[in-house]
């Protein structure tokens, strides 16, 4: 599985309470209202879920047949930027303008298939490639340094912004 944009073992999954002070100290110095919220949370709600996605560069269109592939059964997406239920519901478009086309008889379900295919694959691997963006950033900043830095940049820029607006 893939967490936090690394190859990841879950066989043996954090405990709630491993979660909770994970949740503590990651945001130790941050506002008290936040922290408040952190520490009111019930730890037996706690739960951790890898974020599992299809590979960009490799999603191929497969000989059409009785089945049939839509959503994340042809591109699974983790849920950071929201395109997951969007492509899903293009794909669902496309394929229903295609089978109508071939319920016409004006093309046969195979070859309605096939440009069906065709149509998602682009767009599908370019949803995936934004989805696993933050996940990218997120690996690229989980070391003790970059973890400082924006532990006292962001209340900083929350305090000026607020003073600005």
């Amino acid at each position: 599985a893939v967490i936090d944009g690394k190859l990841a073992d879950v066989s043996t999954p954090p405990t709630a309470e491993d979660l909770f002070q994970k949740s503590i100290t990651l945001f130790d110095g941050w506002s008290r209202q936040l922290r408040r919220l952190i520490e009111s949370t019930d730890i037996d709600s706690l739960r951790q879920f890898p974020y599992l996605a299809g590979d960009p560069d490799n999603i191929v269109a497969w000989a059409p047949g009785p089945v049939t592939a839509l959503g994340d059964a042809l591109h699974a997406m983790p849920p950071t930027v929201g395109p997951g239920a969007a492509t899903a519901i293009r794909d669902a478009d496309h394929l229903g303008v295609k089978l109508a086309i071939a319920a016409k008889g004006t093309t046969t379900l195979e070859a309605a298939l096939r440009d069906y295919h065709r149509l998602v694959v682009p767009y599908a691997a370019e949803a995936i490639r934004e989805a696993l963006q933050p996940l990218s950033w997120r690996s690229k900043l989980d070391n003790q340094l970059s973890y400082q830095v924006l532990r006292r940049v962001l209340p900083v820029a929350d305090r000026v912004k607020r003073l600005v607006s």
